[in-house]
């Protein structure tokens, strides 16, 4: 299929678009997220084979993309959580983690099934996340917490996903938002 857009709207739609050799974008279908509150974030599998919405309502749509970029109508997890924040997946595609406002449980672990089905297996305690990245190599999840002006350092357990705090948050600029990783390549 090439290069693909995706774009959530606000009307509870998530669009594939191809990208064509010169950039432009020709539509290739939509579907509903159900009512399932606002998107909050568009997370594409490692594999490209599935992508996940999580909505402001705390329910994560997951929708297949065959070989051509067609999107499949979505399944709705609802763990019964709080908005969801943050949203990312593990490298691996094994894990995925989520930031909730959900009191007790503010990053959510779950394993990753072959269609892309979530399965809680459990979560951690924080407070004040709003956005988190993980690591190229799945090892590590960082995350802001804008209310103390810090960053978090999460260790993955590669064998059930959980996470655990692997050292001292630094401090960042005032309030972070977004965060992002990035390998650097030296150049000759």
């Amino acid at each position: 299929a090439g290069r693909l857009v995706y774009v959530a709207s606000n009307d509870t739609t998530v669009s594939s678009y191809s990208v064509g050799a010169q950039g432009a974008l020709t539509g290739i279908n939509s579907m509903s997220f159900g009512d399932s509150g606002f998107a909050r974030d568009i997370v594409v599998a490692p594999s490209g084979a599935f992508l996940h919405v999580p909505n402001g309502n705390g329910t994560i749509s997951i929708h297949s993309v065959d070989g051509g970029g067609v999107l499949s109508a979505g399944n709705l997890k609802d763990d019964g959580l709080s908005t969801l924040i943050g949203f990312a997946i593990a490298p691996s595609g094994q894990f995925a983690y989520a930031i909730t406002g959900t009191v007790g449980i503010n990053v959510a672990t779950y394993s990753v099934g072959n269609s892309g089905e979530l399965a809680a297996v459990g979560g951690t305690s924080a407070s004040g996340l709003y956005a988190l990245a993980v690591h190229p190599s799945g090892r590590f999840v960082y995350a802001t917490d804008p209310t103390e002006d810090l960053v978090w350092s999460y260790e993955i357990d590669l064998t059930d996903g959980s996470i655990s705090v692997q050292s001292d948050p630094v401090p960042s600029g005032r309030e972070p938002a977004e965060l992002t990783i990035v390998n650097l390549v030296s150049q000759s």
